[in-house]
């Protein structure tokens, strides 16, 4: 209990201290590999690359002991949000991704074997891609932590290499073990989304959102190909990028429909101050200053006089015989 409160200490004080901090170091070596930070802000990829000639093993590492980790890069692991394994790296070091924010990730089938708590605290993971059909050796210890549970995780795995991971403990203990091949791909019919919203003079937001159980996250929305909110009158394409989910495929640039923004009507107030108005108490006949009457041959035309109106003692009105 007196570690997991000074962790929870720690993870707070490093929090303040990441979001003001640049980093000391946006690369380096870990064992027989590299590994380099790209990005910014909250959002950072962490790539491991095998060196060439070598092994490919990572090293090991106590808590918070990786050299991405606060303190000696100035940023939290949890700012990490995308992990790249690349093929040739064999060995995954222990509590190499502790406490990183990642949702997916891909093991290629060169990893062979995986470190005691290398995924400690990864809470947000909850989709494995496993590219080899021999799956690498896991201790039980590997995802720990609530919803870093590994019985919290899908697998997805080689057609022919399912059965073979429903059987090897602890793989056999995860939520769902797919063949990769079984993955559908996305459509625009698994999304709703607002198709019009009345300008505000802020920016609006379409709400976009998945209906299909088993879909990816949403990672981008775009309103003719930009992130940002649109918040002028016109029509906007909606097109999105999705993370592999649990039953479909990851897709990038999936056009769901338009967005339309329109002008908000006029309030009372202006339409009254817009009103013309016209007694017609100056007009005799088919005379009347400021108007032309379009008569044409007709019997009924258009007149001006007493015959009937409103206010005052003269209207303009349609007579058979201009009568007055």
């Amino acid at each position: 209990i007196i570690y997991a409160m000074k962790r929870f200490f720690v993870l707070l004080l490093c929090g303040w201290i990441a979001t003001s901090a640049t980093l000391a170091a946006t690369s380096g070596t870990t064992g027989n590999c590299t590994w380099r930070l790209t990005g910014s802000s909250s959002s950072y990829t962490l790539t491991i690359s095998p060196i060439s000639g070598t092994n490919g093993r990572m090293a090991d590492y106590g808590p918070e002991n990786m050299p991405w980790y606060p303190g000696k890069n100035g940023i939290q692991s949890f700012y990490i949000t995308t992990l790249v394994i690349e093929s040739g790296v064999t060995y995954l070091g222990t509590y190499a991704f502790d406490n990183c924010s990642f949702t997916s990730i891909t093991i290629p089938a060169s990893v062979t074997t995986i470190g005691a708590y290398a995924f400690w605290y990864c809470s947000e993971l909850s989709l494995i891609t496993c590219n080899g059909t021999t799956p690498p050796t896991l201790p039980a210890n590997a995802f720990t932590h609530g919803a870093g549970s590994i019985s919290n995780i899908a697998i997805q795995v080689p057609t022919s290499a399912a059965s073979t991971y429903r059987s090897t403990s602890p793989w056999s203990s995860a939520r769902s073990i797919n063949n990769s091949s079984s993955l559908s791909t996305p459509t625009s019919s698994c999304f709703s989304f607002t198709s019009s919203a009345t300008y505000t003079g802020s920016s609006l937001n379409a709400n976009v959102s998945a209906i299909c159980s088993g879909m990816g996250s949403i990672t981008a929305v775009y309103y003719n190909n930009s992130t940002t909110r649109p918040s002028a009158v016109g029509s906007y394409t909606i097109k999105i990028n999705v993370a592999q989910g649990t039953s479909y495929s990851a897709i990038s640039g999936l056009t769901l429909g338009t967005f339309t923004i329109t002008a908000a009507p006029s309030s009372p107030s202006d339409q009254t101050s817009s009103l013309f108005t016209e007694p017609f108490e100056s007009g005799s006949g088919t005379t009347l200053s400021n108007w032309t009457f379009a008569n044409g041959s007709q019997t009924n035309k258009w007149h001006v006089g007493t015959a009937t109106s409103y206010t005052g003692s003269r209207a303009a009105y349609i007579s058979n015989n201009n009568s007055s």
